[in-house]
């Protein structure tokens, strides 16, 4: 391992909050781990690295924490440079940030890799992918590691991340001297497909420090598609390894929105599929959600019915795990290739079309716009069609609690996205479609159908009291992270009542952890670096993602919602930043870049008012 030749800095360990909380709505999530031994061997790991959704602000996509100090975007060292990367799972608020900085680094032209990334082996096949589709060469993308439940990953004295096999452990061979820092795959279950969480144990003069237990967005449930939660090997790993700290998701966790299971979530697709015989049957899935998805491949099955995944996060999500030989079962029921030929070869009564998940159905005005936002507006071509759709509304909107207010009243407080999600299922309502809706004290149409479909992709009350029991015996701190004020609040007293000592954390908070103790040392003021996409002409799949440093002006909406825009402080260096995406080759890349060159001299860029710059790697 290089050493990191910085400051002097105090031994120990160290937890960073770098953008888990939100004041009214979900946070990227992402975490930085120290820890400094004796001869200031510096050990430092990214857990995530995710962005937060801009559902509000047609400017960016999404917004996320400045932490380019771990990043040698410009030639210069990294102030804080990292180790390891690991990856919890592959929902896009976990490590989108990551590969757009991977993006943008290659863009810059140093050449510089991010340091190696950790990932259970769906999820680095996904993160190699998506790598692959932004246009890096092979030879410019950062190292990309598989690694299962058990498995050791050793950092510190020489070791640079070395992967010991948990067969190997369990045979008693462990072929590594020394490190400090030691590192465990967790299996949990979640809707992402294969999601892991991570114990990391931190050693100073070869002692125990601390022990973090980082859960992601981890249930307890049984997976249909994926592995699920390993309670045995839990229960082992709780006994054998030191445990100090426990960084557990809150958007659920203080909830008693019930648990449906997979049994009853296939039961009622398959109703809705053989009680609609004549009809098509289209619903929705957030995106990268694999194992929301699998209920309704096992129904579709069940029923003689087709399934077109109409949804680019899905889509590519599901090719992964196809990839992997996970959906064998299913192979002769998801149909791939375009949506009209998916219309030509399956009749209307058979088919079932997932889109766009609701982060984009409901994103405020994009419902009005359209413009390929919002899968559920354009849902279908015809009138006719669309008085005989079936639609599921089998996800909820995100966020949104139930306050008091003047008089003393219940009054919701809309989600982030709820009331755009009113406005689209309503006006699919309107064109003569029938709607079912998911069970939930937030009803999208007064006159649907409700039936148990989704619950919930994180832990509710009874299910977050359940894995914290498991801790009882352990001298553990219990840190309420990724979620909004309120959903942290709730679940740090979840863990009060069940006897737990706790810290309330906010983004920047600096913790230093041991045994028994947690205390914030430092707090820092994080920038923010808002991302999108732009179209290159010429190349039709070809995009340019561009990040600009903004900050977050904060307003109600007519609706008493907080609603965040970004406004622009200062560009990034359009080389830096301008990187290709999208299909486009690089060799496509080049020659438009040729192309570009011409038309620069025929004065093509000037009469649109953009540069050569503006498209070009």
């Amino acid at each position: 391992m290089a050493r990191h030749f910085e400051d002097r800095k105090p031994i120990g360990t160290t937890l960073t909050i770098n953008g888990s909380c939100g004041e009214t709505g979900v946070g990227g999530s992402s975490y930085t781990v120290t820890n400094v031994d004796t001869d200031q061997d510096i050990v430092r790991l990214l857990v995530d690295f995710g962005f937060k959704p801009a559902e509000c602000d047609r400017t960016y996509d999404a917004v996320f924490t400045d932490l380019l100090k771990h990043f040698d975007t410009d030639k210069k060292k990294s102030q804080e440079p990292i180790d390891g990367i690991l990856i919890t799972h592959t929902h896009f608020d976990h490590l989108q940030a990551l590969l757009d900085v991977i993006a943008a680094q290659y863009a810059d032209g140093s050449r510089i890799k991010s340091p190696t990334i950790y990932a259970s082996p769906y999820g680095a096949l996904f993160m190699e992918g998506k790598m692959s589709q932004s246009g890096i060469p092979a030879e410019y993308r950062p190292k990309v590691v598989a690694v299962e439940p058990g498995d050791k990953i050793v950092f510190g004295d020489g070791n640079d991340g070395t992967v010991v096999k948990a067969k190997d452990i369990q045979n008693g061979r462990f072929p590594v001297d020394g490190g400090h820092v030691f590192v465990t795959p967790i299996a949990f279950s979640h809707t992402a497909h294969n999601s892991l969480g991570y114990h990391v144990l931190s050693k100073v003069m070869g002692n125990n420090e601390a022990g973090i237990i980082f859960t992601g967005d981890g249930t307890m449930r049984e997976a249909m598609v994926g592995h699920s939660f390993d309670k045995e090997a839990y229960q082992d790993l709780l006994e054998n390894e030191f445990v100090t700290h426990l960084i557990s998701d809150s958007t659920s966790n203080a909830s008693n929105t019930p648990v449906i299971s997979n049994e009853e979530k296939v039961a009622s697709y398959k109703t809705v599929m053989e009680d609609n015989e004549d009809s098509r049957i289209v619903t929705s899935v957030i995106s990268g959600s694999l194992e929301n998805a699998a209920p309704i491949f096992e129904a579709a099955m069940q029923s003689g019915r087709k399934v077109f995944i109409d949804a680019p996060g899905l889509s590519f999500s599901t090719r992964i795990a196809e990839l992997r030989g996970d959906l064998k079962k299913y192979k002769d029921v998801i149909v791939g290739g375009t949506r009209e030929e998916f219309e030509k070869s399956v009749p209307f009564n058979k088919r079932v079309v997932i889109l766009s998940g609701p982060f984009a159905d409901g994103a405020g005005d994009y419902v009005k716009e359209g413009a390929g936002k919002s899968g559920l507006v354009v849902y279908s071509e015809s009138e006719e069609d669309k008085s005989r759709d079936v639609v599921i509304v089998s996800q909820k909107c995100v966020g949104g609690v139930w306050v008091e207010d003047e008089n003393g009243e219940k009054v919701h407080t809309p989600g982030i996205n709820q009331n755009g999600m009113k406005r689209v299922y309503n006006q699919i309502a309107r064109s003569g479609a029938k709607i079912y809706e998911n069970p939930s004290d937030i009803r999208m149409v007064s006159n649907s159908v409700i039936l148990p479909f989704q619950p919930s992709g994180h832990m509710n009350k009874e299910e977050y009291t359940e894995f914290l029991s498991q801790h009882k015996d352990k001298n553990i701190v219990v840190i309420s992270a990724h979620g909004d004020t309120g959903q942290r609040q709730k679940g740090q007293a979840v863990a009060e009542e069940l006897g737990f000592n706790t810290v309330f954390v906010e983004n920047g908070d600096v913790l230093r952890l041991e045994q028994g103790e947690t205390e914030k040392t430092d707090k820092i003021n994080y920038g923010l670096i808002g991302t999108r996409q732009e179209k290159i002409a010429g190349l039709p799949f070809g995009r340019t993602l561009v990040l600009d440093r903004v900050e977050a002006i904060q307003y109600p909406d007519e609706y008493g919602q907080t609603v965040e825009i970004y406004n622009t402080l200062s560009p990034f260096a359009s080389k830096e930043i301008r990187i290709q995406k999208g299909r486009a080759t690089q060799e496509e890349a080049e020659r438009f870049g040729k192309e570009a060159d011409k038309a620069q001299s025929r004065g093509f860029f000037k009469k649109f008012g953009k540069g050569r710059n503006d498209f070009s790697l």
